[in-house]
C-alpha cells in the first residue's frame, strides 16, 4: 500500500506544535501537581480560620456568662443574705436585703442582655430568688450540682455554687439561663454547605452544631473550649474539589495561551526554515541527469539547510561528471581490450596451426601454439569482471612461461611464494599477468640471469600480489611518469572532449592500474618499486571486504 505523502514542511510544523505542546503540558501539570497539596492546605488553613473566629466567639461569651456569675457569687450581701436568712425575722431589715440582691441580680442580667436570659438564685431549701422569670422548673437542680455550663432539656444552663464560712459549706446556688441563639449565633453566620461544626460535652453529649449534617465531609481539626466542651470541624470535600478545579482551570487557561502565543510567534521562524527545505525538494523531485539546467539556490542561509543546498549542488555535478564517465569508460574498454585485428580471426588461425603441426608430427610446436590459444581464449571470453581461482591464474601464467622458454630457454627462474590457503582465493581474470608479462619484457630481456619472484598473501586487512625481477629496472622519474599519466587521465575522465590514452610507452602497467580503478575504485592500488640497473618490484594492493 503506498504511503500518503507528507510533506516535510507540514511535518516540522507538527512536531514544533508536538514539542511546544508538550512541554507547556509538563510545565503546567507538573506546576499543578507541585501546588496540589498547597492548595488543599491553603484551603483547608482558610476554613479553620473560619473555625477559629467561632471557637474564639463561644469562648468569649462563656468568659462572659463566668464572669458574670463570678460577680454574683462573690457579693458579700448576697452571702450574707444566704448565710443569715433563716436566722433572722421576715421584717423590714430582710425585705431590704432581699430588695438588694434583686436590684443586684437585674444589674448583672443588664451587663449580659445579649446572652442572659435569666438569673435564678436558689438557697439550701430550695426556694428562689429570680430575676426574669418568677419560677422554672427546669432550673430546680440539687444545690451539691458541680459547677458549669449544661442542658437541661433545650436550655443551655449555667451554674455554680455559693460557698459558706467553710470551703465545703454550700449555702445556695447560682443558676443561669443562657439565650442559645445569641450564645451560639458564630454557628449561624456559617455556610451549612462549606463547613459543619459540631459541639460536644465531656460525656460526649451534643451541645450545638451549625446545622449542616448531610454531605460529603473531611474532618480538618479539634479543639477544646473554655466550657471543657469538644469542638470538632469537618469542611466539604466539594469545595476541596472545586478549589482543585479551579486551580486547574486556570492552568489549563494558560496552557492554551501559551501554545497560541507560541504559534503565532513561531509561525514565521518555521516558515522561514521550511521555506529552503520545499524549494530543495523541488529541486530534487524535478532533477534529470541528461538536464543541463543550472542548480542554484538563492538566499540560502548559512546553517544546516544551507549546508544541504550547497552539497546537493555538488553532488549534481557529480552525477552528471559520473554520468559522462561511465559512457567514457565504455569507450576506453573498447579502446584497451580490443585490436584493431579481429582476436576471432587470431584465435582460429592459431589452432590451425596447431593442426598443421600435428599432421607434420612437431607436437612440442603444436603444445606451444595450444597454450598461446588458452591464453588468447581466456582473454577473449572472460568479461572485464570475470574471477577464477589464484590457482588458475598461476597455470595460466606458468603456460605463459613456458613458451617463453623458445625465446629464452631455460634462463628465466621462476619461484612462488603462496601462503597458505590463498590458491583457492578469487581474482579477477587475468589480473597478475601484466606483471608478469612487464617484469618479463620490460626489465628481465637485457639481464643475464633472470630471477622473477612471484608472492601471493594477505597482510593488514588486504590481499597482495606481488612480483619482483633482477632486471634493468627504471628511474624515479620512469614511474613517477606512470602514476602522472593515470592521475590525469582520472581527472579528465568527466570531460566532453576526453578521448582516452593513446601513447603507448609503459602501457602494460598504466593498463593495469586503469582496470584496477574500474573495478575496484579506490579500494585497490598499484605500487612500484624500481631501482636503476638493480630490479623493479610491482604490488597490486586490494582491501578485504
Amino acid at each position: 500500500m503506498k504511503k500518503k505523502f507528507v510533506s516535510i514542511q507540514a511535518k516540522i510544523y507538527r512536531i514544533s506544535f508536538l514539542m511546544i505542546s508538550v512541554g507547556a503540558m509538563l510545565c503546567s501539570f507538573g506546576t499543578f501537581g507541585v501546588l496540589y497539596q498547597d492548595i488543599l492546605k491553603k484551603t483547608k488553613m482558610d476554613y479553620q480560620a473560619v473555625v477559629n473566629n467561632v471557637a474564639f466567639s463561644i469562648n468569649s461569651n462563656a468568659e462572659d456568662i463566668i464572669r458574670c456569675s463570678e460577680q454574683i457569687i462573690t457579693n458579700q450581701s448576697v452571702i450574707s443574705y444566704l448565710q443569715d436568712m433563716y436566722a433572722k425575722e421576715q421584717n423590714y431589715q430582710y425585705f431590704l436585703a432581699r430588695s438588694n440582691i434583686d436590684q443586684d441580680l437585674k444589674s448583672a442580667a443588664a451587663m449580659n442582655s445579649g446572652l442572659v436570659e435569666n438569673i435564678t438564685i436558689i438557697d439550701r431549701k430550695g426556694e428562689q430568688i429570680s430575676y426574669g422569670m418568677e419560677s422554672s422548673d427546669a432550673l430546680q437542680i440539687p444545690v451539691s450540682e458541680a459547677r458549669g455550663f449544661y442542658r437541661k432539656g433545650e436550655e443551655l444552663c449555667y451554674g455554680c455554687p455559693f460557698v459558706g464560712n467553710r470551703p465545703d459549706e454550700a449555702i445556695g446556688r447560682l443558676l443561669i439561663n443562657i439565650r442559645d441563639e445569641e450564645f451560639f449565633g458564630a454557628l449561624d453566620t456559617l455556610d451549612d454547605f462549606s463547613l459543619y461544626i459540631q459541639l460536644r460535652d465531656s460525656q460526649g453529649n451534643r451541645v450545638a452544631d451549625s446545622g449542616a449534617e448531610e454531605g460529603n465531609w473531611e474532618f480538618i481539626g479539634q479543639q477544646t473550649l473554655a466550657p471543657g466542651w469538644q469542638m470538632s470541624a469537618e469542611i466539604n470535600r466539594d469545595i476541596l474539589t472545586d478549589s482543585i478545579q479551579k486551580a486547574l482551570f486556570m492552568i489549563v487557561s494558560l496552557l492554551v495561551s501559551v501554545l497560541v502565543i507560541s504559534y503565532l510567534l513561531f509561525r514565521p521562524v518555521l516558515r522561514r526554515i521550511t521555506e529552503p527545505l520545499v524549494a530543495l525538494t523541488k529541486e530534487i523531485k524535478e532533477f534529470r541527469p541528461e538536464n543541463d539546467k543550472e542548480i542554484a539556490f538563492e538566499g540560502i542561509s548559512n546553517d544546516e539547510i544551507g549546508m544541504i543546498a550547497r552539497e546537493y549542488e555538488k553532488m549534481v555535478h557529480r552525477i552528471r561528471s559520473l554520468v559522462l564517465r561511465l559512457k567514457k569508460q565504455k569507450e576506453t574498454e573498447v579502446h584497451l581490450y580490443m585490436s584493431q585485428v579481429n582476436p576471432h580471426f587470431i584465435y582460429n588461425t592459431l589452432y590451425a596451426l596447431i593442426c598443421v603441426a600435428e599432421k607434420k608430427n612437431e607436437l612440442e610446436i603444436a603444445e606451444k601454439i595450444r597454450g598461446v590459444a588458452d591464453i588468447l581464449c581466456l582473454s577473449l571470453y572472460s568479461r572485464p569482471e570475470s574471477t577464477h581461482t589464484i590457482k588458475s591464474e598461476m597455470d595460466a601464467i606458468n603456460q605463459y612461461l613456458d613458451i617463453l622458454k623458445y625465446k629464452y630457454g631455460e634462463g628465466i627462474q621462476v619461484r612462488w611464494l603462496l601462503e597458505p590457503g590463498m590458491e583457492e582465493k578469487e581474482i579477477h581474470v587475468l589480473l597478475l599477468y601484466p606483471l608478469v608479462e612487464n617484469a618479463v619484457f620490460h626489465g628481465l630481456s637485457q639481464a643475464e640471469e633472470k630471477h622473477l619472484t612471484i608472492r601471493i598473501g594477505e597482510r593488514d586487512g588486504e590481499e597482495y600480489l606481488e612480483v619482483e625481477d633482477n632486471g634493468i629496472g627504471m628511474s624515479q622519474e620512469e614511474v613517477y611518469t606512470i602514476y602522472d599519466r593515470f592521475e590525469q587521465w582520472r581527472d579528465r575522465m568527466g570531460e566532453e572532449d576526453f578521448e582516452g590514452e593513446k601513447e603507448n610507452t609503459c602501457m602494460g602497467l598504466f593498463n593495469l592500474m586503469l582496470r584496477l580503478f574500474f573495478l575496484y575504485g579506490e579500494e585497490a592500488r598499484l605500487e612500484i618499486k624500481s631501482t636503476k640497473g638493480k630490479g623493479t618490484r610491482a604490488v597490486i594492493r586490494i582491501k578485504n571486504n
